[in-house]
């Protein structure tokens, strides 16, 4: 009986957690193709409902009905394995992100450690998928994200040590209440900051990061055999990504859930629609990396500035301490 009760809980914990964020993924989907019409100066979604609102809906729509394709030469099930794995391992960080001074879903004193853990999982679900669509392509595509993900995984590592170092704490959740109790993160650390959200931005596959997928070279990368459903997991993962990384950032640097004194999960979701803003310019403004210059800004200037940095928090802890 206990175990049909945890069940349960879990359960509703994770559909607590999946209807809001497939709601939010249509959104932000709506919000992205604006973003970019502006900037490139056209109209965008306008047709299906009033200023386009319907039209994510009817591309998830349209996705569901069309005919999965499955490749003669395919490894089965590590093919539908590896779409399914992104899928979970891209809303199980969701749930650690404080909504409120006591409110989320789940809580633990090391959660960024853990946020860290199911951001390197999620690589598995890639590498599964390139390997079993058994084309050059989609290979090339999951080891240029293997490649990326170590580059990149450093600094943002050792950037989140920095922060740690500063606040005394792992939990996140402390880490909020430590700038509603002093100042927002982004003031003192800048240039972890910076160095988290591009490292985040190469984390998350996008422009001017998207070499593992990069059309020209590779038509679509690790899911270019996939089709209806499963590429369908594949998106939803991208944006799912996108979304809690601005969470995440807004979490760490920019005070959470509180502005102003007043505390609110309204302040969290303004917060992390600035910062989903900050990404959707940033794909808008700049070109792709070349392959080498992607490696050589992670490697030679992103992880010695890290390192730096945190030798120098690390030094400021023992002088202030």
């Amino acid at each position: 009986m206990t175990f049909l009760y945890i069940s349960l809980f879990y359960g509703l914990t994770f559909i607590a957690i999946i209807i809001p964020t497939l709601v939010a993924v249509a959104v932000l989907t709506l919000l992205e193709r604006k973003v970019m019409a502006s900037a490139q100066r056209r109209v965008g979604p306008n047709r299906v409902g009033f200023f386009g609102i319907l039209q994510p809906f009817a591309d998830g729509l349209k996705i569901i009905f069309k005919d999965t394709i499955f490749p003669k030469n395919i490894f089965f099930g590590p093919f539908i394995f590896g779409p399914l794995f992104i899928f979970v391992f891209s809303f199980l960080p969701l749930g650690f992100i404080p909504l409120g001074r006591h409110i989320s879903v789940f809580s633990h004193s090391y959660s960024m450690l853990i946020i860290l853990i199911c951001l390197s999982f999620g690589l598995y679900g890639v590498i599964a998928a390139g390997w079993a669509s058994n084309s050059k392509y989609a290979l090339l595509g999951c080891l240029r994200a293997l490649s990326q993900m170590i580059a990149y995984e450093l600094c943002l590592t050792t950037s989140l040590a920095s922060i740690m170092l500063i606040t005394g704490t792992l939990n996140i959740h402390m880490v909020v209440i430590f700038q509603i109790e002093c100042t927002w993160l982004i003031v003192p650390c800048f240039p972890c900051f910076v160095l988290i959200f591009i490292s985040l931005l190469a984390e998350s596959y996008r422009i001017p990061f998207d070499l593992p997928e990069a059309e020209g070279e590779l038509v679509a990368g690790v899911h270019v055999e996939y089709s209806a459903v499963l590429f369908a997991f594949f998106y939803l993962g991208e944006y799912t990504s996108l979304i809690f990384m601005s969470m995440f950032i807004s979490s760490i640097f920019l005070g959470g859930y509180e502005l102003f004194g007043y505390e609110s999960c309204f302040f969290l979701v303004l917060k992390t629609t600035a910062v989903v803003h900050l990404f959707l310019v940033t794909r808008a403004a700049l070109p792709r990396y070349r392959y080498d210059q992607l490696l050589d800004l992670g490697w030679r200037i992103l992880f010695p500035c890290s390192i730096s940095l945190f030798l120098w928090y690390a030094s400021l802890s023992l002088v202030i301490f």
